[in-house]
C-alpha cells in the first residue's frame, strides 16, 4: 500500500518542530514516482521529526517533500493512523470496528483467535444490545427494534428524520410482503406526519410509495428500496445515532482511517501521482 514515513506524535504534514520549521511529509521511494516530471521521491530522515527511517533500505540521496496542505488532516490525535502498525495494532482497529458496528459474535470470535482482549460492556457502548438491535433491522423486524430503542433509549426516537428512516422500512417490509392495504395505513399513520413537518422526508415518502406502481417491485427503478442493502444501511443509522448520543463517536476508527486515506490519494492524485484502483490489492493504476 502506499505507507507514509513514521511520525512522531506530533504528526506530520505542515506541523512545525521545535525550531518552528513547517516539517514536510516523505514517502517510500518504491513506492512513489512522480508521474509528470519522473522524478522518484526519496525519504530523508530528519531526528527530530522521522523515527523509524531505518526501515528501509538502499542508498538515500535527495529529498522531494510533498507540499501538501494537511493541517487538518493531522490537528487530532487520529494521527496513529500514520505510524508504522503493528499486528497489535491491526488487531485493535479491527476488534474497534466489530464493537462500535455491534458485531457482538464477530467480536467475541475475533478476541478468541487474535487474542484481543474483549471491552467490558460499559466499555462496548451496549455491545449485546447493539448486536441484537442491528440483528433485528437486518431481518426485517422493524416492530421488534423499535421496541428494542424504547428499552434502550427512548429519546432517541424524538429523532424526527432516525424515526422516519425506521417507519420507511416498516412500510417497505409490508410491501415485500405484499400487504398493500396494510402499508397504506400504516404509511398514513406513522408517514404522513413525519412528511408534512419536513419537506425533505416528504419527497422521500413520495419516493417510498412510488413503489407501489410497479408490478415487479424488485426489478423496477425503485428496486433498491427492497434489497437487503437498504436494511443495513438502516441499521447502521440506528447503530451510529446510538454511538454518537452516547459516547461522541459515529463510525470506527477503520473506517475514519479509510476516508483519510482516501483523501490524501486524491491530493496526490491533483499532483501527478498514482493512485491505488483496489484497495484489496492495492494495484496502482
Amino acid at each position: 500500500m502506499l505507507t507514509p514515513l513514521a511520525a512522531n506524535s506530533r504528526g506530520i504534514g505542515n506541523k512545525k518542530d521545535q525550531r518552528g520549521q513547517e516539517v514536510p511529509l516523505y514517502i517510500h521511494e518504491s513506492h512513489f514516482i512522480h508521474k509528470n516530471t519522473g522524478n522518484t521521491v526519496v525519504p530523508q530522515p530528519h531526528s527530530d521529526d522521522v523515527t523509524s527511517c531505518n526501515r528501509f533500505s538502499g542508498t538515500t540521496t535527495t529529498t522531494t517533500p510533498l507540499d501538501l496542505t494537511l493541517s487538518t488532516f493531522f490537528s487530532s490525535s487520529m494521527c496513529w493512523c500514520m505510524c508504522v502498525c503493528t499486528l497489535q495494532d491491526i488487531h485493535r482497529a479491527l476488534m474497534d470496528f466489530f464493537i462500535k458496528e455491534g458485531y457482538a459474535d464477530a467480536a467475541k470470535a475475533f478476541a478468541e483467535e487474535s487474542g484481543v482482549t474483549m471491552p467490558r460492556e460499559d466499555e462496548a457502548f451496549n455491545l449485546e444490545q447493539r448486536s441484537k438491535l442491528r440483528q433485528s433491522i437486518q431481518n426485517g423486524q422493524i416492530d421488534e427494534a423499535l421496541d428494542m430503542i424504547s428499552d434502550i433509549d427512548c429519546v432517541l426516537l424524538d429523532d424526527p428524520k432516525l424515526r422516519f428512516r425506521l417507519h420507511q422500512q416498516q412500510f417497505i417490509e409490508l410491501i415485500r410482503a405484499d400487504k398493500i392495504e396494510d402499508a397504506l395505513e400504516y404509511a398514513q399513520t406513522y408517514l404522513a406526519p413525519l412528511g408534512r413537518d419536513d419537506s425533505t422526508l416528504l419527497q422521500e415518502l413520495e419516493r417510498t410509495v412510488t413503489l407501489l406502481i410497479f408490478e415487479k417491485k424488485d426489478t423496477g427503478p425503485l428496486g433498491d428500496l427492497l434489497d437487503l442493502s437498504q436494511r443495513l444501511c438502516v441499521a447502521e443509522c440506528v447503530n451510529s445515532t446510538l454511538l454518537d448520543k452516547h459516547t461522541g463517536i459515529q463510525e470506527p476508527r477503520l473506517v475514519t482511517l479509510l476516508k483519510m486515506m482516501m483523501w490524501a490519494q486524491d491530493q496526490l492524485k491533483e499532483k501527478g501521482y498514482p493512485s491505488i484502483n483496489d484497495l484489496a490489492t492495492s494495484q496502482l493504476e
